[in-house]
């Protein structure tokens, strides 16, 4: 094991070296990332990445997957102790210790492998899946232990719901999706460097879904629900491939999309939508759901309630109007101003309801039959 100690704001000396040649150290590779990245200069920091290729304004390093500037600002103002431990003669992992001057330190690991003359920062599937089997539907990759393969019930729900979800978006690029399929909360702490890894985790950008498979193992209906789960992040991905965002500023928006084509748990969306209007009176205001204020609900109901007004959009106003208010609900206030060309949110929400109330009454005179 090499250790590395740097005080922030002294790695200007790596600059001697251009930004094209090859870097023969990976402490030093990272260091001059560190610089790029601190500095904002993005492209240039995905330069030494191996996958740079992969995405164009967006940092290729799992760690960003989502904007976190405090983290980055963190990068400029700790202490960083880099700890090297060779794999082999061609890889390493790199443990970084960020120590600010308050609060506690961060911990993050990174990988570098041998390329050429020089060293790439790699994300961690180049080191830890090189051994894993894989499957191919069209321009998806799912990866997954040799031993752990998918059954045929959840490759056949994941691969046609991704071809249905590209076809009605419209999709024209859906190029270099990943998905990786852990056997285990093990695995996917070393895939993303989390002592509690979440269930699933994706990067929208850098187009990858991440699963464990083990979290439902005593579910009969596993497969099933590990695959809605995998379509839902799927529909994120896809989406900001079309609309160029995920509608993160709204969630109910981009929920609304993932239920309409993954469902929710044990339940497709016919399902869900037949739940939202038998709950119709508990589903708060459209108003109350945009803004994501503290919404008194269960995640099952918020799923039906986001994915039958998805539903609905749909039906009423078609695809061409439904990507408009997609493509407006980068924030709040655009939506808002598109919803206005529909009538505004209050006229909206009772058309909604109405359709619900609709349906409700639809379904007790199905039931009020079925006795008879």
């Amino acid at each position: 094991m090499r250790k590395l100690i740097l005080i922030a704001g002294c790695g200007a000396a790596f600059f001697l070296m251009s930004c094209g040649a090859p870097t023969k150290s990976p402490d030093t590779l990272l260091n001059k990332y560190f610089d790029f990245l601190v500095d904002g200069q993005i492209a240039k920091a995905n330069q030494f990445w191996q996958d740079n290729e992969l995405l164009d304004s967006t940092l290729c390093d799992w760690h960003f997957t989502s904007p976190n500037d405090t983290l980055i600002s963190l990068f400029s103002e700790s202490k960083k102790e880099i700890s090297r431990f060779d794999l082999d003669s061609n890889s390493c992992k790199l443990v970084l210790q960020l120590i600010p001057p308050y609060g506690d330190p961060l911990r993050l690991t990174y990988y570098s492998i041998r390329m050429g003359q020089g060293w790439k920062l790699v994300n961690p599937d180049r080191i830890i899946c090189t051994s894993w089997d894989s499957l191919a539907y069209k321009n998806v990759i799912m990866k997954y232990p040799s031993n752990r393969p998918p059954d045929e019930l959840f490759f056949r729900v994941v691969s046609s719901s991704y071809l249905h979800i590209g076809t009605l978006l419209r999709t024209k690029d859906t190029s270099g999706v990943r998905i990786f399929l852990a056997s285990s909360p093990q695995e996917m702490t070393m895939l993303l460097d989390d002592q509690n890894p979440p269930e699933f985790w994706s990067s929208l950008a850098g187009k990858i879904v991440i699963h464990d498979m083990s979290r439902n193992s005593g579910n009969p209906d596993a497969s099933m629900v590990n695959a809605r789960r995998i379509v839902r992040q799927l529909v994120g991905v896809i989406a900001r491939s079309v609309y160029g965002h995920d509608s993160r500023a709204v969630p109910f928006i981009r929920d609304g999309l993932a239920a309409y084509f993954g469902g929710w748990e044990d339940f497709w969306m016919p399902e869900l939508t037949v739940d939202a209007a038998e709950n119709i009176e508990d589903i708060p205001s459209l108003t109350v759901l945009l803004e994501n204020k503290t919404i008194d609900m269960n995640q099952h109901l918020y799923a039906a309630a986001s994915g039958a007004f998805t539903e609905f959009l749909i039906g009423r106003y078609g695809w061409d109007k439904y990507d408009e208010l997609y493509i407006a609900s980068s924030s709040l206030e655009n939506l808002l101003q598109k919803i206005e060309s529909v009538g505004g949110v209050d006229t909206l929400d009772e058309s909604w309801r109405d359709s619900l109330r609709t349906l409700k009454k639809e379904i007790d005179k199905r039931k009020l039959k079925s006795k008879v």
